[in-house]
């Protein structure tokens, strides 16, 4: 992942999710919906305002702001069928402004860019995009207040568990295809341990 004083690529096109990089296809897909599709309303043509951590800038003076982080996502499997688990990711994005009508105008547009990209998350195999919840609050720094907004984002990828390897199975099991489906199972010794 990018450090925290850079902006990605929001241009980069992502082929789609896969389990093997769940958390870096998830990130760069909802990193790249919001910042194709969300501007900052004062100055449109600022584009390095969206960060994938907090950034180590100057938060006294408010040229900095808005301010926009896109977090990684956190990720939790539950099982869905015999091989298949249900990956159900949380995605935070998170903004900074010295207004707070700037706050109500980024967080509609936000909420809006995911919303209307449920099509394409359906595309590549993301399901059930939810906006979850959203919390507000305001410090004082300096001389300035700052507004925030946390908006949590849910969504689901169901996956194809692995099987592991399994020790003495008996001449009637059968390995099919790489995601090694088992059936007809005898005997397995006590080396063996296979998880579903």
């Amino acid at each position: 992942m990018a450090t925290n004083e850079e902006t990605l690529n929001s241009s980069a096109y992502v082929l789609g999710v896969t389990k093997e990089k769940l958390i870096q296809s998830l990130f760069k897909v909802f990193y790249n919906r919001i910042v194709n599709n969300v501007t900052d309303p004062h100055s449109p043509t600022r584009s390095k305002w969206w960060y994938p951590a907090f950034p180590d800038v100057n938060l006294d003076n408010s040229e900095a702001y808005p301010i926009g982080v896109i977090n990684s996502p956190e990720i939790s499997w539950d099982k869905f069928t015999l091989t298949k688990k249900t990956a159900t990711a949380t995605i935070n994005v998170e903004v900074y402004v010295t207004k707070q009508k700037q706050l109500d105008e980024l967080a509609d547009a936000i909420i809006n860019a995911v919303e209307t990209s449920s099509g394409i998350f359906r595309n590549i195999q993301i399901r059930f995009t939810n906006l979850d919840d959203t919390s507000t609050d305001h410090t004082i720094r300096d001389k300035i207040t700052i507004h925030s907004k946390i908006m949590s984002f849910t969504c689901t990828f169901n996956f194809t568990t692995t099987i592991g390897t399994a020790v003495g199975l008996s001449r009637n099991a059968k390995l099919l295809n790489s995601n090694a489906y088992i059936t007809g199972i005898q005997h397995i010794t006590s080396e063996a341990q296979i998880t579903l």
